[in-house]
């Protein structure tokens, strides 16, 4: 496993699930903080290079801005310090 690979992994995942229909609107709908797994067949779809490397990825939701943007929370659990952030305007669809 590598920090690197997961720091790639992360910046695909950030914009491909920031941008999915589906994710958006299971993220518009959660409870902050609370992690929902990125599946392996969706980290292999949308991050190729990842397949089968062993990392796991989640996202969740950080919370809400003062302007009303969702800010959508990525993470690596083996690395945990490399969470990154997205904000995210529910009345874009």
């Amino acid at each position: 496993m590598s920090v690197e690979l997961a720091r790639t992994v992360l910046q695909r995942l950030i914009f491909e699930i920031s941008t999915d229909f589906t994710w958006r609107a299971r993220m518009f709908a959660a409870n902050d903080f609370v992690r929902f797994p990125i599946v392996d067949e969706e980290v292999a779809r949308y991050a190729p290079a990842a397949s089968g490397c062993g990392l796991h990825f989640a996202v969740f939701l950080d919370g809400v801005t003062e302007h009303g943007h969702f800010v959508f929370g990525f993470e690596c659990t083996e690395y945990p310090d490399l969470t990154r952030y997205s904000t995210n305007n529910p009345a874009v669809p």
